[in-house]
């Protein structure tokens, strides 16, 4: 039986118009609801974004924001880790060899990045809706809880970016693609596998009782971990053979469909 069910936002629950069906949806949850199964979203994204997407069910729902590093449920932190101090300094000075990069440094109070960048700003902003400008980088830990850093890249640097990463400071953090030249660098072992784990720990269930959904990198350990794992037609090849089983393309609403299976048909 399931009891939780997890999904992506970007090219998964969400479509190429970044958004979903909601009128369907809310039907499908209201089932959800009678059937005490519990929905999350987990994503890269920041919480104030993903909440955002929900309105009047807002704070009923579960998030996993900023790949895993902070899960709030029903409008309650119930788990939080943030990136020590002098990891935070040890990594962005390193970051500073790579010149063609857009950084982003993602806290709980606000997202970070740095001033003379308009269209930067606004495309960042899609995604991290408190998003603060600072002229340098230099003491940001002081100021925040940091959850983790993104960055934009060349899509075509992605794959080497992330082994020099790993290769100079892996020991601090974990480089993970969600594709088209977007990285997150993560606490290492705080992903969303691990984020999925504490909510069967939290809510006491199964990953046997899971029925999750995702289309990049970051969504590999908790699509391999639930018993119910779907990538999207339009993932990557390495993210479909993480998972169980094969869901249509996002643009087609098939977070929905598998949804309304499982809630009319059972497993």
């Amino acid at each position: 039986m399931i009891k939780l069910i997890v999904t992506d936002m970007d090219g998964t629950f969400l479509n190429s118009k970044n958004d979903y069906n909601r009128k369907r949806f809310l039907s499908l949850y209201q089932q959800m609801k009678n059937k005490g199964i519990r929905f999350a979203i987990a994503s890269g994204n920041q919480y104030y974004q993903l909440k955002s997407f929900f309105e009047d069910i807002q704070d009923e729902l579960t998030y996993v924001a900023e790949n895993g590093a902070w899960i709030i449920d029903r409008g309650r932190e119930i788990y939080s880790a943030s990136l020590p101090k002098d990891h935070v300094k040890l990594v962005l000075k390193y970051l500073e060899h790579f010149t063609d990069i857009q950084l982003v440094v993602c806290g709980k109070k606000n997202a970070y990045i740095l001033k003379g960048n308009p269209k930067f700003y606004d495309e960042t902003h899609i995604y991290y809706p408190r998003l603060v400008e600072v002229d340098s980088f230099d003491g940001i830990e002081r100021k925040d809880h940091i959850l983790k850093l993104n960055f934009f890249c060349p899509p075509k640097k992605t794959k080497t970016y992330c082994q020099l990463i790993q290769e100079n400071v892996g020991n601090m953090v974990t480089a993970i693609s969600s594709g088209h030249g977007c990285v997150d660098l993560i606490i290492p072992g705080f992903h969303k596998g691990h984020a999925l784990n504490y909510l069967c720990y939290f809510f006491h269930i199964s990953l046997d009782e899971c029925l999750c959904f995702g289309d990049g990198g970051n969504d590999i350990e908790m699509l391999k971990l639930a018993k119910y794992s779907y990538a999207m037609e339009n993932a990557s090849s390495n993210v479909k053979k993480a998972a169980k089983y094969i869901a249509g393309h996002h643009d087609h609403d098939a977070v929905n469909d598998v949804i309304e299976y499982y809630l009319n048909q059972g497993e």
